[in-house]
């Protein structure tokens, strides 16, 4: 009997109504909220122009959820950019997913130290002057 109602309130468990981050209660179907960051990586491409992504490390708390928009805003050298999610039923599985989101980032990147900020997770980079440039290899090399 024990066995029976642990695997009844086990499968109830596994397919209770799923919430989106930031989901303040009531079904979540068709919830919008935000990937939980884990971490960021920034790479630097040393290019004519200099082209910079991170890489994003996230969470997706359910089965239902999956990523919908990323839009990314810049301030000098300070850059937000945001990952939303998307729930999209009422019962779902509630089994973590890990993610990795690679965002090209926007715009012109100068000489010059910049932060850029993932759903709240900060991280700052540098770039040094000559980057971009073209790079000639010693003579007899």
């Amino acid at each position: 009997m024990r066995i029976i109602v642990l695997s009844v309130l086990s499968a109830m468990l596994a397919l209770a109504p799923c919430r989106a981050l930031g989901d303040s209660g009531g079904g979540s179907a068709g919830k919008e909220g935000m990937l939980a960051v884990q971490r960021t990586e920034v790479k630097v491409v040393h290019a004519v122009p200099v082209q910079v992504s991170v890489v994003v490390h996230g969470v997706l708390l359910n089965g239902c959820s999956e990523v919908s928009a990323i839009k990314q805003s810049r301030v000098d050298h300070a850059i937000t950019v945001a990952i939303a999610i998307h729930t999209t039923a009422e019962v779902c599985t509630m089994m973590a997913r890990l993610v990795e989101e690679t965002v090209q980032l926007e715009g012109e990147f100068k000489p010059g130290r910049y932060t850029v900020n993932v759903n709240g997770t900060v991280k700052q980079f540098r770039i040094r002057s000559g980057s971009g440039e073209t790079q000639k290899s010693p003579a007899g090399s």
